[in-house]
C-alpha cells in the first residue's frame, strides 16, 4: 500500500510541475489517475489444476472526465510464488504477469456523494512463468520457463464515494475470464503448459484528479 500511496503522490506533483500547455483543457483539467490493491482469487494457473490461495493484484489507470463512468485504461501487474513440496525436494512456480484492459463503465446508482456503476472490460496478459525442483542437498533438477500470452475479458461492479471532487474512493468486484492463451518455451516451441487467467477479483482503491 505505501508504493501506491507514493505513486500518487509522485504523479500528482509531476503533473502540477510541468507545464502541458498546448494541450486543451479537457486534456489537462480533466485527467485521473486511478490505484487499487486487491487479491485475485485464480480457477487455475497451469495445466496442473494447482489448488491456489487468494493472489494480490496492483493495478494502475487513468481516465478522464467523470471517474464512474465511461472509459478508463488499466494496467495490471501480477507478481507471486507458490512453493511446494514434491516427493522430498521443493517445486517452486513463479508467475511474472501483467494485464492491459480497456473498461466501459456504466452508472447504476448516482447519488450526492455515493455511487454504483456496472462495467465490462477487454484486454489481453503477456509475462511468463518459472517452474523449478530443487533440494538442499543437490540444488536444481529441474527448470522450465515459458512466456505466456492470452486475452481477457471482466464484468463487475464499482461502488464509489466522493471525498471532495478531485478525489474518490471506490471497491469493486469482478469476474474475469482469459481465453486465446499461448506458452512458448525460450526458443519459441509452443508449450502445453497453458496459464489461465480466470477468476474473480475484489480490491479497494482510489481515484485522483490532477
Amino acid at each position: 500500500m505505501a508504493i501506491i500511496f507514493s505513486l500518487i503522490i509522485w504523479i500528482s506533483i509531476a503533473a502540477n510541475a510541468i507545464n502541458l500547455y498546448p494541450l486543451p483543457a479537457w486534456v489537462t483539467n480533466d485527467f485521473r489517475i486511478q490505484t487499487s490493491y486487491g487479491m485475485h482469487q485464480f480457477k487455475s494457473l497451469s495445466d496442473s489444476n494447482l489448488d491456489l490461495d487468494l493472489h494480490k493484484i496492483i493495478d494502475v489507470g487513468f481516465k478522464w472526465g467523470d471517474p464512474f463512468q465511461g472509459l478508463s485504461f488499466g494496467m495490471q501487474f501480477f507478481n507471486q510464488a507458490v512453493t511446494t513440496p514434491i516427493n522430498g525436494d521443493i517445486n517452486q512456480i513463479i508467475w511474472a504477469l501483467n494485464t492491459f484492459k480497456v473498461r466501459w463503465l456504466h452508472p447504476i446508482i448516482d447519488g450526492e456523494f455515493s455511487s454504483m456503476s456496472g462495467f465490462v472490460s477487454f484486454g489481453s496478459f503477456l509475462g511468463a512463468t518459472t517452474s523449478k525442483t530443487f533440494s538442499e542437498t543437490t540444488g536444481i533438477t529441474a527448470y522450465k520457463e515459458r512466456s505466456v500470452s492470452g486475452y481477457l475479458a471482466d464484468i463487475g461492479v464499482v461502488f464509489g464515494y466522493e471525498m471532495n471532487p478531485d478525489w474518490h474512493l471506490f471497491i469493486q468486484t469482478m469476474l474475469q475470464v482469459s481465453f486465446s492463451e499461448t506458452s512458448q518455451s525460450l526458443i519459441g516451441i509452443s508449450s502445453p503448459d497453458i496459464v489461465d487467467f480466470s477468476g474473480a477479483q475484489a480490491a479497494i482503491g482510489t481515484i485522483l484528479k490532477l
